[in-house]
């Protein structure tokens, strides 16, 4: 069959969609932090839904549709992240990164256990993250002396945690202080679950092929909705979503974006 003047498919508009995702987050009075760059995204989607009112006629038995009206539409923001920072784990899991502040010292017969004293075969918890070294460990507030080839208790320095070797000399029932050193250290953590996690995310395409899309979403809210697999047997990943929220400056915009703006070039 002869090509039809004028529908002539063109492969040059094919998209197969590659880029970077930015995020500027909010800061709880609303304030901008600056875009950070998300890493390797394999999946950045914009989804539009709407609920329909419908109305179906009773005048006769084929219920026909009279009317059929859009009452609410919304965009939602689908993102699958690859690289495991602590700012993709604070969005995803909606929390906030934060530094837990260690200032070396010393701490003096810490009593770890619980009451009811200590079990073989168990862990117990410092109060400090990490240990630089260990000056003494008593049972029932008597040293103990000997414990070669942890044969009585095992610690485990950088977790701050100690293990009562089972057949050894602490016995069920005992309280266990440890006098050790501890270092200053700040390591990142992540708080989940905060009340509100905002920001504007900006795509920009550089596609394998097609055209050039950039897309700027002004505001929008983070949904929980990921699952972070610490024990897998494939590369961790992220799935993040974000409903888009009406954004006022967007809507003032020429022309008018109150939601997002795709722009092609």
């Amino acid at each position: 069959m002869p090509a039809i003047f004028g529908a002539q498919p063109d492969g040059s508009k094919l998209l197969v969609g590659k880029g970077r995702v930015l995020f500027n987050r909010l800061t709880p009075a609303g304030v901008k932090t600056g875009e950070k760059f998300l890493g390797n995204c394999e999946e950045f989607s914009i989804n539009v839904s709407e609920n329909v009112l419908k109305k179906f006629t009773s005048v006769d038995g084929s219920s026909g549709l009279l009317a059929r009206i859009p009452n609410q539409r919304e965009a939602e923001l689908s993102i699958k992240l690859n690289e495991v920072t602590q700012f993709n784990s604070a969005l995803a899991l909606v929390g906030t990164t934060g530094v837990l502040a260690q200032t070396g010292a010393t701490a003096t017969d810490e009593t770890i256990t619980p009451a009811g004293g200590s079990g073989q075969g168990l862990w117990y918890k410092l109060s400090k993250h990490a240990l630089t070294s260990i000056t003494n460990v008593k049972d029932d507030t008597v040293t103990i002396a000997s414990n070669v080839n942890n044969v009585n208790y095992y610690i485990d320095m950088p977790t701050g945690m100690l293990f009562v070797t089972p057949g050894g000399s602490i016995v069920d029932g005992s309280v266990i202080t440890v006098t050790y050193v501890y270092p200053t250290e700040s390591p990142t953590i992540i708080s989940g679950l905060d009340a509100n996690v905002k920001g504007l995310f900006r795509f920009v395409g550089d596609p394998a092929g097609g055209p050039i899309v950039e897309v700027e979403v002004w505001n929008t809210i983070i949904q929980a909705d990921a699952a972070l697999s610490l024990i897998s047997e494939d590369f961790a990943e992220y799935t993040l979503k974000a409903a888009v929220l009406y954004d006022i400056p967007g809507a003032a915009l020429t022309p008018s974006c109150p939601y997002f703006r795709m722009m092609f070039r």
